[in-house]
Formats: structure tokens, C-alpha cells, sequence
């Protein structure tokens, strides 16, 4: 199982998200406690760069839609 993660904007002006404050590292480890994955997704190299994973569109489809939990 795994978590798909998309924390960042591909620019300031579109960051619609308030995704401040956020300790990722606690995160990271809550989610692999319980014995997910987890990939990142978005423009490199990420928040999470150990986690990031440049995919094409067909590809990240099908990683949302195998994906346990969507983060994003």
C-alpha cells in the first residue's frame, strides 16, 4: 500500500494550498509506521525529495488511482 503526496504549486501565484507549518518528517514517519509507502508527485525536486517520483500523465493517473490515500 502507499500514499500519493502533491505538496507543492508549479509557482507561487498558483499555490491554492495552506500547507504551512506542516513537520513532513513527522508526517513521513506516521504514514511509514503504518506500513505505507510513500511517493510524491508534482514539479521536482519536491518537498519530500527522497520520496519524489517524476511520472508522465498515464503514469500519475494510474498512481492516484492505486493510491490508499491522496494527499494534494
Amino acid at each position: 500500500p502507499y500514499v500519493v503526496v502533491h505538496l507543492s504549486a508549479s509557482s507561487a501565484t498558483k499555490n491554492f494550498r495552506t500547507v504551512h507549518g506542516v513537520d513532513w518528517e513527522k508526517f513521513t514517519a506516521s504514514i511509514q509506521q503504518k506500513g505505507y509507502k510513500i511517493i510524491e508527485i508534482g514539479d521536482p525536486p519536491g518537498i519530500l525529495p527522497e520520496y519524489f517520483r517524476k511520472t508522465s500523465f498515464s503514469e500519475l493517473v494510474n498512481l492516484i488511482s492505486g493510491a490508499s490515500v491522496f494527499v494534494g
